[in-house]
């Protein structure tokens, strides 16, 4: 026999029962994870059925061979685009020392500080990789004998514990739903230039990003950067290599012109010395030079070409953004009968958007498949998280027959599927938190958390800062602080009525 075969046999006895299954699985133990796993810990026995599994992509995980990317959207001297107290969940709160824009490493040891204040570390299950998620028929012996047993639709996970040696490291879970919530920074993206086969230079993702202070990793000193897309990343990469890499030049390529990235880009080259150029048309073979698209003709002044056209860098640096990756889903390579293995209607074909997902969690072909953590661009990512977990739970978990039919979760989802702004909430991430909070009792609106619970945290933090940096003389401004106050409580009176009035379905 041999060793394949046995190890489909050992694989199919041991897929054959199963013990009871869990309520809910949650793939991803990262901030979306966490407060997913720590409402349904709050729900008592439904909590104590629940598993969250940390994702680890251990493969290779490049846009072309020469472009290399990192797993983790973390680069280094990364710092939160938020205010602390926008980035905190709710009752657990930073200390008032922490920097207004905390480092990657504090946030790290803020989830995890949180994680185990709630308990989530007693039921989390880490350093495992999600290799295979499905839904299939699954016999399962009862609670009370192991002896009977019954047959249920459930999902299989199967992961692979890195912390074991290989062939003990195997294991399988099996769950009524199953909530992925590992973010959407996965799979980087690098878009197709003509010519950049030819490109002799170096090439990374943003992700991979090596600090200027990083001297023994790597040098930018006396190179030419260009820098492709100009968010937030790419915006604060250049501000990184012009303040510190001593670079020969620091150029950046966007592709349009946001009102958001307007904001980043107009204090970037204003600031620094940054060139801006308009989107990369083409790379010539012969003599590597960089020609770019011309200036649209209504917005010349927006870019900083001066008469020049093409530029030859040494270095690129792809801040590009990233790709919808849910490897799980897909049937494993030997599989010849995947039948049981679901498609994945929920990302669209290019990977840039996620489709048919009611309230933007819930799968509206299969109700026990959610997602947390998928619109970006939001006012507070956090208080999305929250409320997006909340009502995963309460709708979802705790009370499944109250979800509407499967027409009117696909209407819900048409009447946003042709939105140009696709997964970024922006300006309407007040309208989408208040239409969720409608849905799950006990739930305070967007602006009435931001006002009540979020801005005093903000102010108190400013005011802890203001008074380690100046003297008492300069603090005597605590009238300004009695009018702000008096603003801030005609605000909240009419951002309640904001908040009751919102509507049920989003435009």
């Amino acid at each position: 026999m041999s060793s394949k075969t046995k190890d489909k046999e050992e694989d199919k006895e041991e897929e054959k029962t199963q013990k009871p299954p869990y309520e809910v699985i949650i793939i991803g133990s990262g901030p979306s994870g966490l407060i997913s796993a720590k409402i349904l810990l709050e729900k008592g026995s439904i909590g104590r059925e629940t598993v969250p599994c940390e994702i680890r992509d251990d493969k290779d995980d490049t846009l072309v061979a020469t472009i290399p990317s990192s797993p983790q959207p973390v680069y280094e001297e990364l710092r939160a685009n938020f205010p602390k107290d926008l980035t905190s969940f709710l009752g657990y709160d930073f200390d008032v020392a922490v920097s207004m824009f905390p480092k990657a490493s504090t946030l790290a040891t803020y989830y995890q500080r949180f994680g185990k204040a709630h308990g989530v570390d007693k039921v989390a299950r880490y350093r495992q990789r999600v290799v295979q998620c499905r839904k299939q028929e699954t016999k399962i012996s009862s609670s009370s004998n192991d002896k009977e047993e019954t047959t249920e639709l459930l999902w299989t996970v199967e992961t692979i514990d890195t912390a074991q040696p290989p062939k003990k490291s195997k294991q399988i879970f099996t769950s009524r739903r199953l909530l992925v919530a590992n973010g959407h920074f996965r799979k980087a993206f690098a878009p197709m230039i003509p010519g950049l086969q030819s490109f002799q230079g170096e090439m990374i993702h943003s992700s991979a990003f090596v600090s200027p202070i990083n001297t023994k990793k790597y040098s930018w000193q006396d190179k030419t950067v260009l820098i492709v897309g100009g968010g937030i990343s790419g915006s604060d990469i250049g501000r990184i290599l012009a303040k510190r890499g001593n670079c020969a030049k620091v150029i950046v390529s966007v592709r349009t012109y946001h009102p958001q990235q307007y904001l980043l880009l107009d204090r970037l080259v204003h600031k620094y010395p940054v060139s801006l150029r308009p989107a990369i048309d083409r790379i010539d073979p012969e003599t590597g030079e960089f020609h770019f698209v011309e200036i649209p003709t209504d917005n010349p002044h927006k870019y900083n070409t001066s008469s020049k056209t093409t530029e030859r860098p040494d270095v690129i640096v792809f801040a590009t953004g990233y790709r919808y990756y849910f490897p799980f889903f897909q049937p494993p390579n030997n599989d010849s009968d995947s039948s049981s293995t679901p498609a994945m209607p929920f990302v669209r074909a290019d990977g840039f958007k996620m489709e048919r997902l009611y309230n933007r969690i819930l799968s509206i072909d299969d109700p026990t498949l959610g997602f947390i953590g998928i619109p970006n661009q939001n006012l507070s990512p956090a208080i999305v998280m929250e409320y997006q977990a909340q009502w995963f739970v309460h709708n979802a978990v705790l009370h499944p027959s109250t979800l509407p039919s499967k027409k009117a979760m696909l209407q819900e989802w048409e009447s946003r599927a042709n939105d140009p702004s696709q997964d970024a909430l922006g300006m309407k991430c007040s309208i989408y938190c208040n239409q969720l909070v409608a849905q799950v009792p006990g739930l305070r609106g967007f602006w009435t958390q931001v006002v009540m619970d979020r801005l005093p945290l903000i102010m108190r933090t400013k005011w802890y800062r203001y008074k380690k940096t100046t003297s008492m003389t300069q603090q005597l401004w605590w009238p300004l602080l009695a009018v702000l106050g008096a603003i801030l409580a005609l605000a909240w009176k009419y951002l309640l009525v904001a908040d009751s009035s919102s509507t049920t379905t989003l435009a």
